[in-house]
């Protein structure tokens, strides 16, 4: 509430917070969403686990998160069930989130699986990614790119500021 912001999307919220202020949440409750404005409406448009995706103006957001603890093969479903719902959104979309994979596409040193999933998954919906080198995570002295930034491919990436803000918010995740 200290900048001025019209909606606010988090991964891993604090779920008594998110019933009490009246988040629209993901089935799993580990995404959020809440707007702060009339500036700018919104509706529903997918509504999974880890996945919550709403129609606004001029794209669809897709926000999602996943466990690190996961299996590969369950890492694929999850995965598949984003790539679903970017080809079957009515506008172009713009997807962020905590996917828990690295990537060299989107700044990390290598690519694991995960990373490898994810990256077919660019690529299969022409999607780029606005990551860069930045460090989204940091724990007990390690640093990764976790949380990841896409839109679709005929999007100019130049009008698109991508910055991690680092703040004491407590989170070991920085704001983007």
């Amino acid at each position: 509430m200290e900048i001025d912001v019209d909606l606010l999307v988090i991964t891993e919220p604090n779920r008594i917070e998110a019933a009490r202020h009246v988040w629209t949440t993901d089935t799993a409750g580990d995404v959020a969403v809440r707007s702060y404005s009339n500036r700018i409406g919104w509706q529903l448009h997918h509504r999974g686990e880890g996945i919550l995706a709403i129609i606004l103006p001029n794209f669809v957001l897709v926000a999602g998160y996943v466990s690190p603890n996961i299996g590969i093969a369950e890492y694929e479903l999850y995965i598949d069930e984003i790539q679903r719902v970017i080809l079957q959104s009515p506008k172009r979309a713009v997807v962020m989130g905590d996917f828990n994979c690295k990537a060299t596409i989107a700044g990390s040193s290598y690519t694991n699986r995960r990373g490898q999933i994810f990256t077919e998954m660019m690529m299969a919906t022409d999607m780029i990614c606005l990551n860069d080198d930045s460090y989204t995570f940091e724990a007990r002295g390690h640093r990764s790119v976790l949380d990841l930034k896409l839109v679709d491919n005929s999007w100019d990436p130049s009008l698109y500021q991508w910055r991690v803000l680092r703040s004491e918010t407590g989170s070991d995740h920085f704001a983007t």
